[in-house]
């Protein structure tokens, strides 16, 4: 039966380099549950991450489970205002200064939100993880954000280039697997661009 199924697994192709799914809690817990105690080294306002989780909870979650399932993105100012962690957003990717700072990804991302030919910036929550007392000593975690902009993909990438993104898809073609949709509509004339990082 082993022999069986390790022939099985070494006959499939490799699948495709997608965004991976967000590991889920072994128990899903209610947000309201969570009480947020930093951990050591970890650099962030305690009411700033408690807004963060009500904001979430506005938007309809009321377990971790929910964010995920939900598709539940943020504003640029619920994510980083009182978060000072780089490893919040992009863990793996170290792009140069001044893009080295939370602070510097929000300025950034705010520049490009404020261009005319951009109608919003959204970042999706990828992961919260509490301990087992429900204590959150880290802010919640995002691998990708959202850009809904009439300009083409190229001239996406290039406001982008400079925090290093792996993957840049236009959402408004079908995703084969149905694993990339928007967290929100796009207007007339904008396009949701899905940006992610591994």
């Amino acid at each position: 039966m082993l022999e069986w199924l390790h022939r099985k697994f070494r006959s499939q192709s490799p699948p495709q380099a997608l965004r991976p799914e967000a590991p889920q809690p072994v128990v899903d817990k209610f947000l309201l549950r969570l009480h947020v105690v930093p951990d050591q080294g970890e650099d962030f306002d305690i009411k700033a991450c408690e807004r963060l989780l009500d904001v979430i909870r506005s938007k309809g979650a009321r377990t971790i489970n929910d964010v995920f399932r939900m598709n539940i993105a943020v504003t640029i100012e619920d994510f980083f205002d009182g978060n000072r962690c780089k490893h919040s957003i992009a863990a793996n990717v170290e792009p140069p200064s001044p893009f080295d700072s939370a602070e510097a990804w929000a300025i950034h991302l705010k520049t490009i939100r404020a261009r005319r030919d951009v109608h919003d910036v959204l970042i999706p929550i990828s992961m919260i993880e509490p301990y087992e007392d429900n204590r959150l000593g880290s802010w919640p975690y995002a691998d990708s954000i959202w850009v809904y902009s009439s300009l083409p993909l190229d001239k996406v990438a290039t406001l982008l280039k400079p925090l290093r993104p792996d993957e840049l898809r236009d959402a408004s073609q079908k995703d084969p697997d149905g694993t990339i949709v928007p967290p929100v509509p796009a207007p007339p004339g904008i396009t949701p661009y899905w940006v992610w990082w591994d």
